[in-house]
């Protein structure tokens, strides 16, 4: 018979103390450009969309992803830029 752990009691560390990123607009404690922060969500979904796609067979959901994972490289890589930029001055 297998035992569960006990509900009271956290089941494991932290996502803090695993050293997760934090909700807030830094990556690592560097604050990045909106324009990185859309470009990986918009990577994230185009993935997502792109996999569904495959696996449903439609064709056209997966070039969406696709599609969305091209502006996310681009709107990721502006950001990037905007942030070399900032840092400079």
């Amino acid at each position: 018979m297998q035992e569960f752990a006990d509900e009271s009691k956290p089941a494991g560390p932290k996502l803090s103390d695993l050293g997760a990123v934090p909700n807030d607009g830094t990556y690592g404690g560097i604050i990045m450009d909106e324009d990185r922060q859309k470009g990986m969500v918009d990577k994230a979904k185009g993935a997502v969309k792109k996999n569904v796609g495959k696996a449903t067979g439609d064709r056209k959901t997966e070039a969406e992803g696709h599609i969305d994972q091209a502006k996310g490289d681009i709107r990721n890589t502006v950001g990037g830029i905007k942030d070399s930029v900032r840092e400079k001055e």
